[in-house]
């Protein structure tokens, strides 16, 4: 779903062409997927965003045994330099031409998280043919892909742009490695026994954290 929005800036690094919110996208089966939060992009960006989720996210989420439910945003459109260093130069964001994604949440209520799972959130870390699908997916889709292992400053999230670079070269970098935590079992419900009683050289900079403030450890 795209609603049009108009993104003032004052860095005319960071004019974005027709800016839109993307907050959920369509699948073929006519299911709605949301993105939480919504992503603000340029228009071509939501479009390219779009066809990932419909065409390379949802197909590698079904392969875990559950639809996909939730794409989690971890940033879109913000003004600001690359990965956050004073002095570099702006990143993509500015433009509403990159999105940052952290993880997926199923339909049955599992969440797969990029990079290790924080202890104690209940979510799960990919497995790896998981990881090389969707890796496989932006780097046909986008021209930068940088995830965990690319440069230090994308550990917990994945980021993709459509950047220009007038070699045309597409920087795909993301380092599979095996999930650090066992697969889940779908949630049970409340009135269901339990079977036993113990049963971001590139661009980006750090998300914002859980609590919306910035991660000043980081970026992205």
């Amino acid at each position: 779903m795209f609603t049009p929005v108009a993104v003032t800036a004052t860095n005319t690094a960071c004019t974005v062409d027709r800016g839109v919110s993307l907050s959920a996208v369509r699948m073929k089966d006519g299911r709605l997927v949301t993105l939480e939060p919504a992503a603000t992009l340029r228009c071509e960006m939501a479009a390219a965003v779009a066809r990932w989720v419909r065409e390379g996210i949802e197909p590698a989420v079904a392969t875990l045994g559950a639809p996909l439910d939730t794409v989690l945003v971890a940033g879109s459109q913000q003004c600001r330099p690359r990965n956050r260093v004073v002095g570099a130069r702006t990143s993509e964001h500015g433009r509403g031409n990159a999105m940052d994604t952290r993880g997926y949440v199923l339909k049955d209520g599992r969440r797969f998280v990029i990079g290790a799972p924080m202890p104690g959130s209940g979510d799960a870390a990919m497995p790896v043919a998981f990881q090389e699908r969707i890796k496989a997916s932006a780097c046909a889709d986008f021209t930068t892909i940088l995830g965990p292992g690319s440069d230090g400053y994308h550990e917990q999230h994945l980021h993709v742009d459509r950047a220009e670079r007038r070699s045309g070269a597409v920087l795909c970098q993301w380092a599979v490695t095996e999930a650090t935590a066992k697969v889940p079992s779908p949630p049970r419900k409340p009135d269901a026994p339990a079977a036993t009683d113990a049963a971001e050289g590139a661009d980006e900079e750090a998300p914002p954290a859980a609590n919306g403030r910035e991660n000043p450890g980081t970026s992205q």
